[in-house]
């Protein structure tokens, strides 16, 4: 994998069409979740990932995003008006992880929502990738 400082190599990069981050975005998937080649075979099949980028992207874009987001901050300001007025935490940083994950979670997924479930998953949406797995080279 190559990380590019220069802005101008950055942008001559983006305009090449023969460059893809589709092989490295594919082997960094199996890695995480531990899928074997079998497993994977469906998802490298010839343009499966441009249909997923395109829905993807489509879903991304402006009124989509935007209700998303609407959808969250609901959450988010439905979570905190139910709090009481001697509300402490331990830690403030990994409280406001856990309530945007379970707010975007919540707006992923809705009613199915495995967090609320079992709330213990947060931490498991948190695991830090082993540095052992990426590789960098900077140019």
């Amino acid at each position: 994998m190559y990380l590019i400082t220069s802005p101008a190599l950055a942008q001559s990069a983006f305009r090449n069409k023969d460059l893809s981050f589709e092989p490295f975005e594919l082997e960094f998937a199996q890695r995480v979740l531990g899928l074997s080649n079998e497993d994977m075979a469906p998802v490298r099949a010839p343009g499966v990932m441009g249909g997923f980028h395109r829905a993807v992207h489509g879903s991304l874009v402006a009124e989509h995003l935007h209700k998303m987001n609407a959808a969250m901050l609901n959450e988010v300001a439905t979570y905190m008006n139910g709090l009481d007025e001697t509300f402490e935490v331990d830690s403030l940083y990994l409280w406001i992880r856990s309530s945007l994950t379970m707010a975007t979670a919540h707006m992923l997924y809705g009613s199915h929502n495995p967090l609320k479930q079992d709330p213990t998953l947060v931490d498991s949406l948190w695991y830090v990738v082993p540095t052992s797995i990426l590789t960098l080279r900077t140019y």
